[in-house]
């Protein structure tokens, strides 16, 4: 077969949706002004970002492709955060290609067959379950563990946790007057125990935010890769606390925490 070069164009939709929710109406196809030499990551992302089309193009000199050649594309995209890309929802990409049989000779394009990847399923950590465990029993000007234990029960991986602590302010029994302290936090398999990451670093990896009187809180903001919680994982945090010095015997406390998660596009 006699090689005929001349210019390729690659189309590839961003279907259901990497760039827009379920996409919706599809923009006009656009000319990107730079060659595929030219065309960096930025660029790329930059296009995306603007139009739910992507159009890969060397309007001047062609992008040729000798006989039983091939060109292969590698595009990295982001899912958005929006309303429609829920977890479950399946969606695919499909490219198309437009191709001159005979070179500089628009009149003898052609349109290639389209090529459709295989259903793609969102996940995502949308149910995580929060426990606080402690002591029965606390004795005054004695130091207290308490641990908070997070389960991602989730289909996806939770970045950038967020975890508050209500701690107990009872009218005889609290403990607001001094901040926690003693913090330890690491991320387990699901049994708890079989170790995923190393002991995570209090103001590297996580910082505490204590509040005492009248909120009587604090939180925890995970910061770094490290303090990522799989599915089925657990994200466990340790901690001492001593009662107010106006604690009276007999008294019940109480105490609860809430657990939280922010994710950035990186996925």
């Amino acid at each position: 077969m006699r090689n005929m070069p001349g210019r390729l164009t690659i189309l590839i939709w961003i279907a259901t949706c990497w760039i827009a929710a379920a996409c919706g109406e599809v923009a006009e196809v656009e000319r990107a002004e730079r060659s595929v030499e030219e065309i960096t990551h930025e660029h790329v992302r930059q296009y995306l970002v603007e139009h739910p089309e992507l159009v890969l193009e060397d309007p001047t000199a062609g992008i040729d492709i000798p006989a039983g050649e091939q060109v292969i594309l590698e595009i990295e995209v982001v899912l958005e955060d929006t309303p429609t890309n829920v977890t479950g929802l399946a969606f695919s990409n499909t490219a198309t290609y437009l191709y001159n049989y005979v070179d500089g000779n628009l009149y003898s394009q052609r349109v290639g067959a389209a090529g459709t990847s295989v259903d793609m399923t969102i996940v995502g950590p949308e149910t995580m379950v929060v426990e606080k465990t402690g002591p029965a029993s606390m004795t005054l000007g004695a130091a207290a563990t308490f641990t908070l234990n997070m389960q991602n029960t989730g289909s996806g991986d939770a970045w950038n946790s967020t975890l508050v602590d209500q701690l107990p302010n009872g009218p005889n029994a609290g403990v607001c007057d001094k901040a926690p302290n003693g913090f330890t936090a690491q991320v387990f398999e699901a049994n708890g125990t079989t170790a995923v990451s190393a002991p995570l670093v209090e103001d590297t990896d996580f910082n505490v935010t204590f509040r005492g009187q009248p909120n009587c809180d604090f939180t925890l903001d995970f910061l770094t890769a490290a303090t990522t919680v799989g599915p089925t994982e657990r994200l466990i945090v340790a901690y001492q606390s001593v009662l107010d010095d106006d604690g009276e015997n007999g008294e019940n406390g109480g105490g609860r925490a809430s657990g939280g998660i922010f994710a950035p596009a990186q996925g």
